[in-house]
């Protein structure tokens, strides 16, 4: 992957993930009534693989859409300089 396209991890925390997607009905592995503590369990399984494959990661927490888009953009264009 990292060969083919500049890979960028959007991380988010657990509770984060579950306010954005608990009205998700779309979401097989989050159906059901603990949902908040799978997510934290899919996580720490995910995680460790999602930092070795990314490029850069970015905390998009509670930001703004245009926020984070700034903070991709400044990744790539610190890479580029090298």
């Amino acid at each position: 992957m990292q060969d083919r396209a500049w890979v960028v991890y959007l991380r988010a925390n657990a509770i984060d993930l579950w306010i954005r997607t608990r009205r998700d009905t779309s979401r097989p592995l989050l159906r059901g009534s603990d949902a908040r503590s799978r997510i934290t369990e899919l996580l720490t399984q995910r995680a460790p693989l999602y930092e070795a494959v990314s490029h850069c990661t970015v905390d998009t927490g509670r930001q703004p859409v245009e926020r984070v888009v700034d903070q991709i953009l400044q990744q790539l264009q610190s890479r580029e300089s090298i």
